[in-house]
């Protein structure tokens, strides 16, 4: 091969732009200023990238991924481009590997675009969530109102660093050092929000079957119980969005390991929806039940108490599991075909996954 020829990789394909224009402005990816700078960059190769005489009229170019964006490399801020290393042993990840390539301009441009472009289409699913999940969308005074007991302050400060990671993710993709530091941060967030959730399901269990003697005591089990089960659905937010993060952070999409964590997180969904529907059922069984004695009644407020009850419970067993579907999309997006649109002056579009 002439030094100057370049052929393309077989995980991505360029051709000029045919499609609905209007269709793919409504999803221009949002991206950093240094990252904009770096489209640029590529926008200028992508004439170079095409066979002859098939420029774009538009000035716009299809770029596609069949293999999904996955397992690029990390454009470095000192030249070059970055690999993870991870411990076989802890599965933690300790370390980057730096790779210094001397190849054409067009080669540079596009071991380039396969990070670049999988930090922008992070950035784009992370937005997607932001208005399903109150831990994210909400003030932190608002969220501390939800949080309960002896695991509030440990809960908040992991929500608090979800929300730094969440907020500027790509920024911190590219230094290698902080991105390792902050998938280890995100190992330990998932694993407190677990030991949370199993804290919070016991002391639900432990409410819901506490003795009582008088009307006042049922209201006080009522306002804990589900003072818990918001606490139940804090750290359930905290585990979705830590295992999202740490997925997007280091760009690990091989089959078994997000096959292992999407198992894992809709067994804990199931999980505590089996248990919260359980006790919020046992809780309304003693509401009814308290209701029939006297001295049980006081300023108990029966009929408010029960249509909560029972609304909550409605809710659980329609799915619980659907707040979390654009977790699970945010997920497959990085291993599935996808396809963007970029026009020659650097603007990016993403046209949804490819079919």
């Amino acid at each position: 091969m002439m030094e100057n020829e370049f052929s393309l990789p077989d995980s991505l394909e360029v051709k000029p732009f045919t499609g609905n224009l209007e269709k793919i402005y409504a999803n221009k990816l949002p991206v950093s200023s240094d990252t904009q700078i770096f489209f640029n960059q590529i926008a200028s190769q992508l004439p170079s990238m095409l066979a002859a005489n098939t420029l774009s009229s538009s000035n716009l170019y299809t770029i596609r991924f069949p293999k999904g964006i996955n397992g690029e490399l990390i454009r470095l801020k000192q030249g070059g481009f970055g690999a993870m290393l991870r411990n076989p042993e802890s599965g933690r990840f300790v370390g980057t590997a730096s790779y210094f390539p001397v190849n054409t301009a067009s080669e540079v441009a596009v071991l380039g675009m396969f990070s670049a472009m999988s930090v922008a289409t992070g950035q784009y699913f992370l937005t997607q969530i932001n208005n399903k999940l109150t831990m994210i969308n909400q003030k932190l005074d608002k969220v501390l109102e939800f949080l309960y007991g002896n695991k509030k302050a440990e809960l908040i400060a992991e929500i608090n660093f979800i929300r730094y990671a969440y907020q500027n993710y790509s920024s911190i993709m590219q230094y290698g050092e902080q991105r390792v530091a902050t998938i280890t941060s995100l190992q330990e967030a998932r694993k407190v929000a677990m030991r949370d959730i199993e804290f919070y399901l016991h002391d639900m269990d432990t409410t819901v079957n506490a003795k009582v003697s008088h009307g006042n005591d049922l209201e006080d089990m009522v306002q804990k119980t589900f003072a818990i089960h918001e606490s139940v659905d804090m750290a359930m937010q905290l585990y979705a969005v830590s295992m999202l993060l740490e997925i997007y952070y280091s760009q690990n999409t091989s089959q078994e390991y997000v096959t292992y964590l999407q198992h894992e997180f809709d067994s804990y969904i199931e999980k505590c929806d089996k248990h919260t529907l359980h006790y919020l059922g046992d809780l309304k069984r003693r509401v009814v039940e308290g209701w029939n004695f006297a001295p049980m009644r006081g300023r108990f407020d029966k009929s408010t108490n029960l249509q909560k009850l029972e609304n909550e419970i409605e809710s659980l067993m329609d799915g619980n599991s659907k707040k979390y579907e654009d977790v699970r999309t945010a997920i497959s997006a990085l291993s599935e075909p996808a396809e963007y649109v970029m026009s020659i002056e650097g603007d990016l579009y993403y046209t949804k996954n490819a079919s």
